[in-house]
């Protein structure tokens, strides 16, 4: 892996490692802040032999001292030196509580010993500091050999008597701030190549390129804008999006005239990718192309396409393929957007045998043949098997995948799917891409007017009927723009969809 796929990981993951970082300094901050201040006092003892007088000895002397002055630093904490201090400040602790309390330090090369209290008081530092060197030079003198007139060998003696610390000595907040900053930006960026490799989530377009070999139809970018439904092919819908879905338009107009692909189910591999809200922005987008368009729920499952249109869905395909009604009865015409809708109708027990069936088969060729295209919102793939089911009876499958929504193993997986039932994969449309900055290239300007008439409704004469969808004030005027003239808006981060197609998938 290079510096620049280094760099772009953690651009990538920025929030891991900001996230890591503020915790590590917040932590450390946090803990400073809680932690009562403690003072250090301390007092240099130096020890010394009072005996002889030529070089050698002193010599000698000084080389005993410098050996026997490990052994006093380990005395000056046991329990011999510590409990006369106890009894003397009468401190209601343990001489082992105490000697936490102590340190001892030697400087090599020398007789000199520092020894060093800690206590939440200055004064009580100060205070004990004093008193254990002078307790500790007593028992040295005790401990020590006695010479020939009864003195001792080891003198001591308190050279730095301990003075009261003006400030703490802990917490160190500068350096526990600092200390908690970098430790906490380097297990961030630990956690972002963690996550990275781990996470096997499709998040752009390379991803999907690695995993098949269709062509990439077209990138929907996770839109900023607020609206009320999820329709952006309208005069007030994102223009980034309608710029996508115009760009789905053109691709799969170019299938047509290839393939004569009339009849085009839409699917994922879970729910919650966007498969319905795909379909019916590309039938809207069709539609108000001047194509005559139908678009079919046949997601028997959770069916969406009734919620967003707002129509009743209380008759629709399952009554059509069990012959209650006719179609023309169970059909609704979305003047607004010079559409034709199927709602699924009522919710059947037996969805995948429904949509196998020899009657459904039938309706989506008479529809063939009524519409240019036929767009089937279906279930998703990886969770039940109702989709596999319209593969002898759809043109092709076009498959849309949310970024950071589906595995590489779930998007492969209906990919096998489709391929066990010999389904054909027109594409993908890639779903929540996430952009960065403006847009460039024509705008778009909505045209005013009418939307185009449906097939239904010009074969009638008129742009009304009795079970027609209500029109919105958003949709009053209708994008009739030939596909030749659809400018190519997109984020100069995002990738724009190829035009070109990849071997064919029959």
């Amino acid at each position: 892996m290079q510096l620049l796929n280094y760099l772009a990981v953690l651009r990538k993951r920025w929030i891991s490692v900001v996230v890591f970082t503020v915790l590590g300094v917040a932590i450390a901050l946090g803990s400073s802040l809680a932690a009562t201040p403690q003072y250090t006092a301390k007092a240099v003892v130096y020890f010394s032999l009072p005996f002889g007088t030529t070089a050698a000895d002193l010599s000698a002397g000084s080389t005993f001292a410098q050996q026997q002055v490990q052994s006093y630093a380990e005395l000056a904490r046991m329990p011999e030196v510590l409990n006369p201090v106890i009894e003397q400040y009468k401190l209601p602790i343990s001489s082992r509580q105490l000697a936490g309390q102590v340190g001892t330090t030697v400087t090599s090369g020398t007789v000199l010993l520092t020894i060093t209290v800690t206590d939440p008081s200055a004064p009580k530092a100060t205070e004990l500091a004093n008193a254990i060197a002078s307790s500790l030079g007593q028992r040295v003198g005790s401990l020590s050999p006695k010479d020939t007139g009864g003195g001792n060998t080891v003198d001591s003696t308190v050279v730095a008597t301990a003075s009261q610390p003006s400030s703490p000595s802990s917490p160190k907040t500068t350096r526990n701030v600092l200390a908690g900053l970098l430790g906490g930006l380097l297990l961030g960026i630990v956690a972002a190549f963690v996550r990275e490799f781990t996470d096997t989530r499709i998040s752009s377009a390379k991803d999907i390129e690695a995993l098949t070999d269709r062509p990439l139809l077209s990138q929907v970018a996770k839109s900023s804008k607020k609206s009320d439904g999820p329709l952006a092919v309208t005069d007030s819908g994102d223009v980034a999006a309608s710029e996508a879905f115009r760009r789905l338009r053109t691709n799969l107009n170019f299938l047509k005239v290839q393939r004569q692909a009339s009849v085009i189910a839409v699917t994922s591999a879970l729910a919650g990718e966007g498969k319905s809200t795909v379909a019916g922005n590309l039938a809207v987008s069709l539609g108000r192309a001047g194509h005559t368009v139908l678009l079919v729920d046949a997601d028997l499952r959770r069916p969406s396409v009734d919620k967003f249109v707002g129509i009743d869905s209380a008759v629709g395909l399952t009554n059509v393929l069990i012959g209650q009604i006719d179609f023309d009865e169970a059909v609704h015409t979305w003047n607004s957007v010079g559409i034709d809708v199927l709602p699924v109708g009522p919710i059947p027990p037996n969805p995948a045998e429904m949509l196998e069936s020899t009657a459904m088969a039938q309706l989506l060729e008479k529809c063939r043949q009524d519409y240019e295209f036929v767009i089937v919102d279906t279930a998703p793939l990886v969770p039940v098997a109702d989709t596999s089911a319209l593969a002898s009876a759809v043109a092709g499958f076009v498959i849309v995948a949310r970024v950071g929504a589906v595995t590489t193993a779930q998007f492969s997986t209906a990919l096998g799917n489709l391929s066990q039932v010999g389904a054909r994969v027109l594409g993908v449309v890639l779903n929540g891409v996430k952009v960065s900055g403006g847009t460039y290239g024509y705008g778009v300007t909505p045209s005013d007017g009418d939307a185009p008439l449906t097939r239904r409704a010009r074969l009638a004469g008129t742009r009304d009927r009795g079970d027609s969808v209500p029109e919105t004030s958003s949709d009053k005027s209708s994008d009739q723009t030939d596909d030749s003239d659809v400018s190519h808006s997109v984020s100069r981060s995002a990738e724009p969809a190829r035009a070109g197609f990849g071997p064919s998938a029959d």
